[in-house]
């Protein structure tokens, strides 16, 4: 009798345990059960994902439909990205909340954002895609410099969307500081990176009260330089684990960096950021089955691996949009 009674209270214990473990951000029951959804499928399933074009939300959408015989990404994630129009990020935040609401799909916003030497966010690819001194994020650190003044604008700024998106209670995947392994980024290979982190944390969480971002940390691919540990900015500051890796410039999905960042996620979800060439699903699902959701990259999609796409999407086991193996809220 006392067994049977257990088993009848065991949702209830687990899911007060789940909002006790997520306590630390204050996140809300939606962010929670996508962030338990997604613990959920690891070793089962995984979502198809697409880099959408943020200037034109549905391009790669309706791309990737056309590739795959009317599949839809599981997937919808965009860029907050640089020199982009209010009106451009209204209609990409709306597309998402629409994504969102209709169509099922879980919501995630990567973030290529200008230097904090530029006052708004009107720069050009060069001006992110260069590595700069160390001197340069000490001063974004440092409260009462330009620096530090341009950078909380332009978080606030950044804000006011993803406050737009808690609004409709739509949960975010939030990938900033990407591939911070690499010296291609102002905000790479910095040794305050960490600090620069949990700075944008808590802005984000403790001054902005938003409570919708699951923290997802992407270093370039793992076989690619050494092993990222000085970059990880802690537990308490990460909900998801991932890596980039494009089969074009080197890069490998190799067993031992799938080991590396399962080791290092302590049961957290892992995923596949950015690729370029897919892998062999069924490989990937035999061999490295943790992986919760992968992103191709935008125009990797018909980069000669049409077939490859259509595979993906297609087998049994990948989750795309309209599937009932989706949360339900």
């Amino acid at each position: 009798m006392r067994l049977f009674t257990l088993l009848r209270l065991l949702p209830f214990i687990l899911l007060e345990l789940t909002f006790l473990c997520c306590s630390r951000t204050n996140a809300s029951q939606e962010t929670t059960t996508v962030l338990r959804y997604l613990e959920s499928i690891s070793g089962n399933r995984i979502l198809s994902g697409q880099q959408e074009n943020s200037r034109d939300p549905n391009a790669e959408w309706n791309n990737i439909a056309n590739l795959t015989g009317g599949k839809h990404p599981g997937t919808y994630i965009l860029d907050f990205g640089w020199n982009i129009s209010d009106n451009a990020r209204r209609a990409m935040v709306q597309a998402a909340i629409d994504k969102w609401q209709n169509q099922k799909v879980l919501i995630g916003f990567s973030w290529h954002t200008c230097p904090p030497t530029f006052s708004n966010d009107d720069c050009s690819w060069q001006d992110i895609n260069q590595g700069r001194p160390s001197s340069l994020i000490d001063r974004v650190l440092t409260p009462g410099t330009q620096e530090y003044k341009n950078w909380m604008a332009r978080i606030d700024r950044v804000a006011k969307s993803l406050q737009q998106l808690q609004a409709a209670r739509v949960p975010v995947l939030f990938r900033p500081f990407h591939e911070m392994n690499g010296n291609w980024f102002w905000w790479g290979n910095q040794p305050r990176f960490n600090k620069l982190w949990a700075q944008l944390y808590d802005r984000l969480v403790n001054y902005n009260k938003l409570n919708n971002l699951l923290w997802v940390w992407s270093p370039n691919a793992l076989n690619y330089g050494p092993w990222p540990e000085s970059y990880y900015p802690g537990d308490n500051y990460v909900d998801i684990l991932g890596q980039d890796v494009y089969p074009e410039y080197g890069h490998q999905f190799s067993q031992k960096s799938y080991n590396w960042l399962l080791q290092k996620a302590h049961g957290r979800p892992i995923a596949i950021c950015e690729n370029g060439t897919l892998p062999d699903i069924n490989v990937i699902m035999q061999d490295q089955p943790k992986y919760v959701y992968f992103n191709t990259w935008i125009g990797f999609e018909g980069n000669g691996q049409n077939g490859k796409i259509s595979q993906f999407f297609n087998n049994r086991r990948t989750i795309n949009a309209g599937s009932s193996r989706l949360p339900r809220f």
